[in-house]
C-alpha cells in the first residue's frame, strides 16, 4: 500500500513530467489522454461498420429498413448481425458527441 509520502512524490512526479513535456495544467495533459481515448474508440467503431457496410452493400439505416421489412423471413445470422451494427453505429455516435465536446472545450 503506497504511503501519503510516496502519493506526494508521484503527484509531484507527474506534475514535473508534464510540465515538461509542455502541458501548462494536469487538466490539459488529461484532456489530450481523454482525447486520444475517443478517437481510439471512435477508430474502432469506425471501422466495425465499414466491415458491416462492406458485408451487406449498404448503410445502417437502409440494413435496418430492410431486415424490418422481412419480417417473413428470418435470417438470424443478419439478424445478429445488426444489432451488432446497431451497437457499433450508437458507439459511434456517443464517441462522437463525447470528442466534440473535449475538442471544442
Amino acid at each position: 500500500m503506497a504511503t501519503d509520502t510516496d502519493k506526494a512524490r508521484l503527484q509531484e512526479t507527474i506534475t514535473e513530467v508534464l510540465i515538461e513535456g509542455g502541458y501548462a495544467s494536469e487538466m490539459e495533459a488529461m484532456r489530450d489522454l481523454a482525447i486520444t481515448i475517443a478517437l481510439s474508440k471512435l477508430h474502432s467503431h469506425e471501422r466495425e461498420c465499414e466491415r458491416f457496410r462492406r458485408k451487406y452493400g449498404r448503410s445502417f439505416e437502409q440494413m435496418q429498413r430492410d431486415v424490418q421489412r422481412q419480417e417473413a423471413q428470418e435470417d438470424f445470422q443478419v439478424e445478429d448481425d445488426l444489432l451488432d451494427w446497431e451497437y457499433a453505429w450508437q458507439a459511434l455516435k456517443h464517441w462522437q458527441q463525447r470528442l466534440d465536446v473535449l475538442q471544442n472545450a
